[in-house]
């Protein structure tokens, strides 16, 4: 096998420094072909560094399932409604509400939503 060159892919120039390598099957973009629990699996990420670089190995990222709990879907619905609804007032009705924030540390739209949100 020829040395590592910069136009191979980023897992065959960090072969060989992340301890073992994959016996079984050809490495693509940090990715084997067999050995799927193999710890050169994943991404590779070219840091700079004054030398030229350096090649570090990222996890590999499993997607999480989400789960809603009870009356989530309800509150994402009447937050839609909410920005819908600042975004249907006019310049003047807006200003209401920026002038009852003026010495707060938020804005009228917050002010807006809350309200919204709690009616």
């Amino acid at each position: 096998m020829s040395p590592a060159t910069p136009t191979m892919c980023p897992a065959g120039i960090v072969r060989g420094r992340l301890g073992r390598p994959n016996p079984y099957g050809k490495q693509t973009h940090g990715r084997s072909l067999y050995g799927i629990g193999h710890a050169t699996n994943g991404e590779y990420q070219r840091l700079h560094a004054l030398d030229g670089g350096v090649y570090t190995h990222k996890r590999q990222f499993y997607p999480y399932v989400i789960t809603h709990k009870p009356g989530q879907d309800a509150l994402r619905v009447k937050f839609r409604a909410a920005v819908a609804g600042w975004q249907s007032l006019t310049l003047e009705q807006r200003a209401v509400y920026n002038e009852r924030v003026k010495r707060k540390n938020y804005s009228g739209y917050n002010l807006y939503i809350r309200e919204y949100m709690l009616s």
